[in-house]
């Protein structure tokens, strides 16, 4: 008879490798003072005075590897195309939450399967959000991409592992307009990558391929028989 012993571990070893999983996906948000020392999104906002402290540019930064700045809407196909550009071969996206600031309040623009909460918040002078906190629900819930969308450009950042929380901010996008004021964001997309679906004629072809393999290897057959 086996050690009981023997049965724990089969129980165990599955929920500890989930709940390492569930802890890998959440990622704490970076506050700006805590990156300076590694010198990410560092420029000052106000410059220190003798005696006073400086101004960062927001409260958070943003999660993740920033890949890039780029023109245009962050549509799926922009994104793809992004992604594209970065990692030199061709890339795939689905959208998988979107939410906009509009009129003081944050809300989808449509139902998406998952919801982002957008928290802690900057605001400019104009009361629009630099800087915050993000949050993919359901709990638990990843994400592999993301997008800042400012004025007729987009930053995009890739999250490896993918991540279920984490901070954002215009930072990347303020400094490509060379502006005085904190860049206000309009809204915040999430992404993960699919694959391609096969077009209707590569089907086609595939299928007469595999016809033609089965005839070819019926004849085989016949002959040896």
């Amino acid at each position: 008879m086996k050690n009981p012993k023997h049965y724990i571990n089969y129980i165990l070893i599955p929920i500890i490798g989930v709940l390492l999983f569930s802890i890998a996906a959440w990622a704490v948000p970076i506050q700006n003072e805590d990156a300076q020392s590694l010198g990410y999104e560092n420029e000052w906002l106000q410059e220190p005075a003798d005696g006073e402290d400086g101004v960062y540019y927001g409260t958070y930064i943003n999660n993740g590897d920033f890949l890039g700045v780029f023109s245009g809407n962050d549509n799926e196909e922009n994104v793809a195309t992004a992604l594209d550009t970065y990692f030199g071969y061709e890339y795939y996206v689905t959208l998988a939450s979107k939410t906009e600031f509009e009129e003081g309040g944050w809300g989808p623009d449509k139902d998406y399967d998952y919801e982002i909460i957008i928290e802690n918040q900057d605001l400019n002078d104009d009361g629009e959000p630099y800087s915050g906190t993000w949050e993919v629900s359901p709990y638990n819930t990843a994400i592999d991409f993301y997008t800042v969308k400012a004025g007729n450009a987009f930053a995009l950042y890739g999250l490896d592992p993918a991540e279920s929380t984490g901070s954002w901010s215009t930072y990347h996008l303020w400094v490509e307009s060379i502006g005085n004021e904190p860049l206000g964001i309009s809204h915040f997309s999430a992404f993960n990558p699919t694959e391609k679906v096969p077009e209707p004629a590569a089907m086609l072809l595939l299928g007469v391929g595999m016809v033609g393999i089965a005839g070819w290897t019926r004849g085989r057959l016949k002959k040896k028989g």
